[in-house]
């Protein structure tokens, strides 16, 4: 039997998948083509130990890659009636809080479309909008607003799954937007949290307009700069311009245990060592 992962390309729809095994220095090309991601500062460097290449990308705490706004074409999603997906294969090894991983979203303009983050700090609960103390969940942010919710100091519309993702462990993360609400699956399964997830988003997604935000892996803009790093190992990001069913959502899972396998588990000593700067 086949060893080899189903990869992205092979779902129906897909829009962007970046396999992210390119040599440090070098534009990040979607499959097939298109829709490069450069590097904001400095070279990002890769490790063997891919499975939809043959390597998969560091990002060091600080480091990030963006698509300007006005090369976004396809991946500007936005409207009233959108249906969408973005999924990422990744391990977070640093312990900030607040960690972008892929999306569409910046805070300092009011341009916030979509978004994943790693361990914020709170989820949101969607009978009251307060917000709960929340410890190393995965977060699937949408925004019809592009600024903070009516009434708030921040965007509170954000999916929060139930299952904790440590610094160190492998996961396999999608945000899915269909019939106005986003829902986290999380090594594909919907990581439901009563209250938290799925989540109710009934206004779309913002259109941000030709000076809206970039496509970012690794941060986004927040308080007039490029922040909320993430510091780990991504081994692929996708999107889709539909919401991909269960059984899709299933196989972008399959990876996960040969990614384990040829990256096992850090020990906890080595996680802030040279492996991130700032």
């Amino acid at each position: 039997m086949s060893t080899t992962p189903r990869t992205p390309a092979e779902i129906p729809g897909l829009t962007a998948f970046w396999p992210l095994a390119e040599p440090a220095g070098r534009e990040r090309r979607a499959l097939g083509g298109g829709f490069e991601l450069s590097e904001a500062a400095g070279p990002m460097e890769t490790e063997e130990g891919g499975v939809f290449g043959p390597r998969v990308l560091r990002v060091r705490h600080g480091q990030w890659l963006e698509a300007p706004r006005a090369a976004l074409g396809a991946l500007d999603i936005h409207g009233p009636d959108v249906e969408m997906t973005l999924a990422a294969w990744f391990r977070r090894d640093h312990p900030e809080h607040w960690q972008a991983i892929a999306g569409v979203w910046d805070e300092s303009r009011d341009k916030r479309q979509y978004c994943l983050f790693a361990h914020a700090r709170l989820r949101t609960l969607d009978h009251s909008l307060e917000r709960v103390p929340s410890v190393d969940r995965l977060h699937a942010h949408v925004s019809d607003q592009g600024g903070p919710t009516p009434g708030k100091a921040f965007c509170y519309t954000y999916a929060t799954g139930a299952t904790p993702a440590p610094v160190g462990t492998w996961c396999q993360v999608a945000l899915v937007y269909r019939a106005g609400r986003v829902e986290l699956w999380r090594d594909g399964r919907l990581d439901h949290e009563p209250g938290s997830n799925p989540f109710p988003a009934p206004g779309g997604l913002f259109d941000g307009g030709t000076d809206g935000a970039v496509f970012a892996i690794g941060a986004n803009s927040v308080r007039g700069a490029m922040g909320n790093f993430f510091g780990g190992l991504i081994a692929g990001v996708a999107v889709w311009r539909r919401a991909l069913r269960a059984d899709e959502l299933a196989e972008l899972a399959a990876p996960l245990a040969r990614l384990r396998e040829l990256h096992p588990e850090p020990a906890p000593s080595t996680l802030l060592g040279s492996a991130f700067v700032g």
